[in-house]
């Protein structure tokens, strides 16, 4: 990939029709032949994406993976049906059991005992009603102080009654249910009734290229109070912070757990050369 050209359109319009055979199904015979799979090589065009886009605006990454899906036809349609009074349940599971497949088709929502055909109203209720509904999910979602939302740490979420997951089994299933509810709202353009916080969508979209600086500037939008959105930690000496004595590792909020932020951490004092990656990996790593 470094050898290449990669400011030819000709190329990128090579990379993405492959890609979009790939998803579409139509690569499979190719694949065979080539003695290859096809997830395996939507692995390497999700890597070569990420070095040709990692760097651009999110909603232009949108915009191309928009572009990548098949075309959607509505005579192939996949159609989620929720309970109202069982809403999140019926959501999750049924978002959980679904294929890839059904997922990149085109996506609609019927509510039970309800008559409305789905033209785009029910959808938009359902994506709304499924973020405003996230908090009932007990112990596995937060609202910082600013309003925005963001999951709690996993050794909290491990420790949420089975009977608060939604008809799930596991956490990360679950997390992966509501993760599905976002993909599909992005993909058709619509919102869900929350906000989540942006230092967490970077963190979902493995987005590493943010800096120091825009991670700051984010956290201070969700919850100013935090000493760590604040320059002056960086502008003081470590005494005049409190972090003389700190290791390159963090407390999750509200446990006695210490993790650490690199390998051997535990053993690693946080220094005046070190500081601004200690603090960079505590505000990716929240």
């Amino acid at each position: 990939a470094p050898l290449l050209d990669w400011e030819k359109p000709e190329l990128l319009k090579l990379v993405h029709g492959r890609l979009r055979s790939l998803l579409e199904g139509s690569a499979s015979a190719w694949c065979q032949a080539a003695g290859c799979h096809v997830e395996e090589e939507l692995g390497y065009g999700r890597a070569l994406l990420r070095r040709l886009y990692a760097d651009k605006p999110l909603e232009l990454r949108l915009e191309v993976c928009r572009q990548l899906l098949p075309v959607e036809k509505k005579s192939m349609k996949t159609v989620l049906t929720v309970n109202r009074e069982k809403f999140m349940t019926t959501a999750l599971t049924s978002l959980q059991n679904m294929s890839q497949q059904d997922l990149r088709r085109y996506f609609t929502v019927h509510f039970e005992d309800e008559v409305a055909e789905d033209h785009g109203g029910p959808r938009r209720d359902f994506f709304g009603s499924f973020g405003a509904n996230l908090l009932e999910i007990a112990g596995l979602w937060k609202r910082l102080d600013k309003g925005a939302l963001v999951p709690v740490a996993d050794v909290i979420a491990e420790g949420s009654p089975k009977e608060a997951r939604g008809g799930l089994e596991d956490v990360p299933s679950l997390y992966q249910a509501c993760g599905r509810v976002c993909g599909l709202a992005a993909k058709m353009g619509d919102v869900i009734g929350e906000e989540l916080a942006g230092f967490f969508l970077h963190q979902v979209a493995r987005d590493d290229v943010v800096g120091l600086e825009e991670l700051q500037r984010q956290l201070s939008e969700t919850d100013g109070d935090d000493i760590r959105a604040s320059k002056m930690i960086l502008q003081r000496d470590l005494a005049e912070s409190g972090m003389r004595g700190q290791r390159m590792t963090r407390t999750i909020t509200h446990t006695e757990l210490e993790v650490e932020l690199v390998p051997g951490g535990k053993d690693v004092e946080v220094t005046e050369d070190n500081k601004a990656e200690w603090l960079q990996l505590h505000l990716q790593h929240k």
